[in-house]
């Protein structure tokens, strides 16, 4: 009896150890294919992006598969792909680009006589000092030069701003925001919103462009948030924004940027890695100006 005993504990510690080397090899290699099937689609993105096309090939014991594209947003509007912390700004082109990246009009030339709105903010933030304003920059060309030649000489700015904070407008002579966005945009919802801007009109909030039915005209718009950074504490809380547009003879926002999507594998594991690529665009440090004693200069 007490040999069987022993055998039977000696047994039983033996299945013990074997199940848990078992347990754990099977852990080790999930994620050692986990790591290969992730380092397969990062391997996939770069490849894409130094070649411009899609590509699907092995790797040793992983693979990958990636495509490229250039999706439409919805005609009329169109959300951000990612949240935007406290001096970043969001891209909205209103041209198409070719190949090469150079704006042209044989694709998609947005021509619209106002902004529908222009929203911001997770819904549910705070009103407090950090609550994020916006600042709106407008390019747009009356000599249609930019995209007829590539002559950027004639592009203008107009610039709008608007705070959903009360207690700062009055310091800072921003435009009162709403605290709401009526509807959403991209079905995505948001906390503030900037009401309609006509580009037809002179007065105040909206703007006389001379020229927003014609194609060309519109360029871009670069929205920037302000006040959503804790001095304090360093942090700086993103927040999504997304346009709404109204578009005239059968017009519509072009694609914003190129799409790529790259999947690896590797044994039982797939990862998959999502890249989105805006368009070229210069440094916000070119749209200001620098005042001195002399005069006026620019970068």
């Amino acid at each position: 009896m007490i040999i069987l005993l022993t055998m039977t504990v000696v047994l039983t510690v033996v299945l013990s150890v074997v199940s848990r080397s078992v347990t754990d090899i099977s852990i080790t290699t999930y994620e050692e294919d986990s790591q290969r099937a992730f380092d397969a689609a990062e391997a996939g993105i770069e490849r894409v992006l130094l070649t411009g096309t899609n590509q699907s090939e092995p790797l040793g014991d992983a693979e990958f598969a990636a495509n490229i594209s250039s999706p439409l947003p919805l005609s009329d509007q169109v959300v951000y792909p990612s949240d935007i912390l406290a001096g970043e700004s969001a891209t909205f082109w209103f041209v198409s680009h070719d190949e090469d990246g150079d704006l042209v009009c044989s694709g998609d030339c947005l021509r619209a006589n106002s902004f529908n709105k222009v929203c911001w903010g997770k819904p549910g933030t705070a009103e407090d000092q950090y609550t994020p304003a916006i600042e709106i920059s407008l390019f747009y060309d009356t000599t249609l030069a930019a995209v007829n030649s590539g002559d950027y000489s004639g592009v203008r700015i107009a610039r709008f701003a608007y705070d959903p904070s009360t207690s700062r407008t009055a310091s800072n002579n921003f435009l009162n925001a709403s605290a709401s966005c009526s509807s959403g945009i991209a079905g995505k919802n948001f906390a503030y919103s900037t009401g309609q801007i006509d580009l037809n009109s002179s007065t105040p909030p909206n703007v006389n462009l001379g020229c927003p039915i014609l194609p060309g005209c519109l360029i871009m718009a670069k929205v920037r948030l302000l006040y959503n950074h804790n001095s304090g504490s360093g942090v700086s809380i993103p927040h999504p924004v997304g346009i709404q547009m109204n578009p005239i003879g059968g017009t519509h926002l072009p694609s914003q940027g190129t799409q790529i999507d790259s999947v690896g594998s590797s044994g039982g594991s797939t990862r998959k890695v999502n890249v989105f690529q805006g368009y070229s665009e210069p440094p916000f440090v070119f749209e200001s100006a620098i005042f001195g004693q002399g005069g006026l200069s620019k970068p």
